[in-house]
């Protein structure tokens, strides 16, 4: 079919679904054709340099994808120009490693996952395994960070309204806005003069008058302002930022504590991602906490969700995964180690080319 330009008949049930196949049957006259000892990758030089994986699953069906580059040659084969057709391609031969290289995996499915690296485990499913000397120490550090930024971000936040509650005395209306920092807020005063001092107004006010001893030493809180706004505009927004100094050192001692108090027990860890059905036994790396915030006369708790991707496998366990194609897989995992799942490096439309094919074949059947 590719090579000719004539629509052959090639069975359907070839392929690992009916959407793999449609997309497969729309592929005609690559510009280059690139094998490998387990897969085919089709180069369209004249389709803005789009490039076509073709391979065998775990359930010995052809598998689609679109990869965002194409692997480097290790030997041009022919090439090969059709007078009937008037079309010319190039057949050309890479390597496994070359594929796997450009796809963000080093590795197939292998029964005992003892390497580290990345692991293509079924489909699309891969799993990072890293190389730590000390796994089970690393995932404390990593679930620490993580409840490190809860906390820090609700310091931050009452800091914030306490702020807003100062200006709010003075007829000052602030809102308290979400933005992509660290700290993750901050606050913004609407219909600001550019005539007044406005910044130098509010910083004076906020250190005579804003409480935070219960929270942190007044001392370490710094205030920063900024205009924002167009020029010439009678009305600028105000900025207030807020930085805590020596903030890390305490925050780092109290979610390490939090950690060391957490009794974690081996269990059996079932999630799903996507059509994966994924289970092994180890530690569980989303769960909830109540936790007593380090504020003088604060008796209530708040409630942090751990939600982290680093994933802890008890050694000498099995890792099982099941897809309603691809069907049951079973990896040993020989020792205790930490890794992350993710999924093959694709082209990012490649998923609206799924969609687009999936619903064509729906509006056939319905």
């Amino acid at each position: 079919m590719i090579l000719t330009g004539k629509k052959k008949k090639i069975p359907k049930e070839y392929f690992t679904n009916e959407i793999h196949y449609d997309i497969f049957k729309s592929l005609k006259r690559p510009t280059t054709l690139i094998f490998s000892e387990n897969y085919l990758v089709l180069v369209f030089y004249h389709r803005a340099n789009t490039y076509y994986l073709l391979g065998i699953n775990s359930d010995s069906k052809v598998f689609i994808n679109k990869m965002l580059h194409a692997p480097d040659f290790t030997k041009v084969a022919v090439s090969v120009w059709n007078e009937k057709l008037r079309w010319a391609f190039t057949i050309g031969k890479t390597d496994d490693y070359h594929i796997r290289n450009k796809l963000d995996y080093h590795y197939e499915p292998e029964q005992i996952l003892g390497r580290y690296g990345t692991y293509r485990l079924q489909g699309d499913l891969t799993l990072t395994l890293i190389d730590s000397k000390d796994p089970y120490q690393d995932f404390l550090n990593e679930i620490a960070n993580n409840i490190f930024w809860q906390v820090a971000r609700v310091i931050h936040l009452r800091i914030l309204e306490r702020i807003r509650d100062v200006l709010l005395e003075h007829g000052i209306t602030s809102e308290i806005v979400r933005v992509n920092s660290p700290e993750g807020f901050h606050l913004r005063i609407p219909g600001v003069s550019p005539r007044y001092d406005s910044g130098k107004l509010i910083r004076k006010l906020i250190e005579k008058e804003l409480y935070v001893s219960d929270i942190i030493p007044k001392e370490e809180l710094h205030v920063e302002t900024s205009l924002y706004g167009l020029y010439g505009s009678p009305y600028y927004n105000l900025i207030i930022n807020v930085h805590i100094f020596n903030w890390i050192d305490f925050i780092t001692r109290f979610a390490r504590k939090l950690v060391n108090d957490i009794d974690f027990q081996e269990t059996l860890i079932s999630f799903k991602a996507g059509r994966h059905h994924i289970s092994y036994c180890g530690y569980p790396s989303r769960f909830t906490l109540s936790v007593k915030l380090p504020f003088n006369n604060e008796e209530s708790e708040t409630l942090f969700t751990v939600n982290t991707d680093l994933r802890f496998f008890k050694g000498g366990k099995t890792l099982k995964i099941h897809h309603p194609e691809h069907g049951l897989s079973i990896f040993n995992i020989p020792r205790d180690s930490i890794g992350i799942f993710s999924n093959v490096a694709v082209h990012t439309d490649f998923n609206a080319q799924l969609n687009l094919h999936a619903i064509k074949l729906l509006s056939a059947t319905l």
